[in-house]
């Protein structure tokens, strides 16, 4: 698995251009040969059937709009918005929602 923008679908970086990640219509679509199109607001909801919340999340600095998987989007803000946290600071919710809970990392087998 690639350590620059991982592919949620094949885990290659995605900086190479091979894989893209796009929301439409409440719907994840993926230019990667392993994608599979899901609903974004059900799969990003942890449940024993689906332990895994890595989505696509729509980048919420203004007039970015980057889409990104959920596991890549702190890199992404970090890398191309140094400020982030300022600019974001009355979007908690939005904060806690790129975090990767205990619960779900256990569930992954992630030390």
């Amino acid at each position: 698995v690639s350590t620059d923008y991982p592919c949620g679908f094949c885990g290659q970086s995605m900086l190479n251009g091979a894989c893209h990640i796009r929301i439409h219509s409440n719907k994840a679509i993926s230019t990667c040969k392993y994608a599979y199109t899901f609903v974004v607001s059900a799969t990003a909801k942890m449940s024993k059937v689906n332990p895994c919340t890595n989505v696509p999340e729509v980048c919420k600095i203004p007039r970015c709009n980057a889409v990104h998987w959920k596991y890549n989007m702190l890199r992404h803000l970090m890398d191309r918005h140094p400020s982030w946290e300022e600019i974001l600071s009355n979007e908690e919710q939005y904060r806690v929602s790129l975090r990767i809970s205990i619960e779900e990392q256990e569930k992954l087998g992630v030390p």
